[in-house]
């Protein structure tokens, strides 16, 4: 995944500027003394999209962390994996993961995905995830996957403008019950799980409630 996000970066960034409509969930949460966490962050677009003095953007991809920091010189940008968050525990009030988790293959990791994020977290912190729901959307049934992947699983093309394939980028078709599953036994509480209005994305909050 990091290597087709490094082929392709310039032309992904290019494609991520404009905010989703469910970021307007996370601004309740963001206040200026908060600490955010990025959890593939891309070009950075959530820190554009949003007031925050606080941000931390992490992302695989150097090439994408390269552009982000020009876009936004006054964040901090990290090179690093959500599988090994380079980060001490209880450092950020509040951790989005947009468009991220679905990029993980297998169960196992997904969850060790879900326990680094929840180990950053501050207590009374908030878990701010969005995830395509593809298994809803005809257009992309055609790129699910082969028998030597998991149920759900997709590999969707990255064509250039000349309709090129330049990479296969790997998914995961989450269904409400699975994100469910993916943060059990997680010491997270689960306050919204739900498909956004227009049925393109899984909306899921989640906090950390103090012990």
């Amino acid at each position: 995944m990091k290597q087709g996000y490094d082929r392709i970066a310039s032309h992904f960034s290019d494609t991520r500027h404009d905010p989703w409509p469910e970021f307007s969930f996370l601004v309740p949460f963001i206040t200026q003394e908060k600490r955010l966490l990025d959890v593939g962050c891309g070009n950075g677009r959530l820190g554009g999209a949003i007031q925050v003095t606080h941000y931390t953007g992490l992302d695989l991809s150097r090439q994408l962390l390269t552009i982000a920091q020009k876009r936004f010189p006054s964040y901090t940008f990290v090179h690093g994996s959500v599988l090994q968050l380079p980060f001490s525990n209880e450092q950020f009030d509040v951790v989005a993961c947009v468009a991220t988790l679905q990029h993980i293959p297998s169960i196992p990791y997904r969850k060790l995905a879900m326990q680094e994020m929840a180990r950053v977290l501050k207590p009374n912190g908030t878990l701010f995830m969005l995830n395509w729901n593809l298994a809803e959307q005809p257009q992309y049934q055609q790129y699910r996957a082969g028998d030597e992947y998991d149920q759900g699983d997709y590999l969707i093309p990255w064509k250039n403008d000349q309709g090129e394939i330049l990479t296969k980028r790997y998914y995961h078709g989450f269904t409400l019950p699975e994100i469910v599953g993916v943060i059990h036994e997680l010491p997270l509480q689960l306050i919204r799980n739900e498909i956004g209005q227009d049925g393109r994305n899984i909306l899921t909050v989640l906090t950390k409630p103090k012990k």
